[in-house]
């Protein structure tokens, strides 16, 4: 199952070359996440690889909000299940910079949501991002 996803999300970055411009994974952790790939992204797409629930989020969205979509996945169906607009999303978040020395602290980039579906502890976040 897990191998299906990951052919899906290639699929879909290399379908949208706007979502090429930066990707990665991280550890769910079922709190509100940090990544900072160097930029405030312009959209951000977060797919969790263990059941397929995914979080969109692009520039005009208000922040902690997204499109979460929850697949369903059994031995006779698959297909969506639930599309929705929900809170505990994605947030752009700029740098830190250190008020005396102006030196940047941490570098911009997204936090992810405490999403129950997308954001669980132990499981793989894939997320790809367009500036």
């Amino acid at each position: 199952m897990r191998k299906i996803f990951t052919f899906l999300l290639v699929m879909l970055v290399l379908a949208v070359p706007a979502f090429a411009a930066n990707m990665g994974v991280v550890n769910g952790t079922g709190a509100d996440l940090t990544v900072r790939p160097g930029f405030v992204p312009n959209c951000v797409l977060a797919t969790n690889i263990n059941n397929g629930a995914s979080l969109r989020w692009q520039e005009g969205m208000t922040d902690d909000q997204a499109i979460r979509t929850i697949a369903v996945i059994d031995n006779a169906t698959t297909g969506l299940s639930s599309i929705s607009v929900v809170v505990n999303g994605i947030t752009p978040v700029a740098s830190d910079i250190n008020a005396t020395t102006g030196a940047m602290l941490n570098a911009p980039g997204f936090a992810i949501g405490a999403d129950p579906h997308v954001n669980q502890d132990g499981n793989d976040i894939y997320w790809s991002t367009c500036p």
